[in-house]
């Protein structure tokens, strides 16, 4: 019995580890604000990221990848601090995943519907 519990244990833990690595992912995103006459695409490509377009309709706002070679290298976190910090930009912000959470059922707000 006390095996039992014991595995049970165990496997609750191991479960436990695995969904919290998960939920650390590692973003590699950066929105800046480039000066009007540069252009985005050079500056993201000069410290490998790409430009993925403007944000919304914001001029001058544009959203930087980490080029997929250097997202699982040390030099990740370097690349990022060099972007962060550069004088040609107006603005930079790491992006980060926002979480979620549902509304408790009857506090009020819009009501659940279904997706068809």
């Amino acid at each position: 019995m006390k095996f039992t519990l014991f595995a049970l244990l165990l496997l609750f833990i191991c479960a436990f580890v695995t969904c919290a690595e998960e939920m650390t992912e590692e973003h590699h995103e950066i929105a800046v604000k480039v000066p009007t006459g540069t252009d985005p695409d050079e500056l993201a490509k000069r410290y490998g990221y790409v430009n993925k377009g403007r944000i919304g309709t914001l001029d001058g706002y544009y959203l930087f990848d980490l080029l997929d070679e250097h997202k699982r290298t040390d030099q990740a976190q370097a690349k990022a601090s060099a972007l962060l910090e550069a004088e040609e930009l107006e603005w930079a912000e790491k992006q980060a995943p926002k979480e979620r959470h549902p509304r408790p059922h009857g506090m009020g707000g819009r009501r659940k519907v279904e997706n068809f």
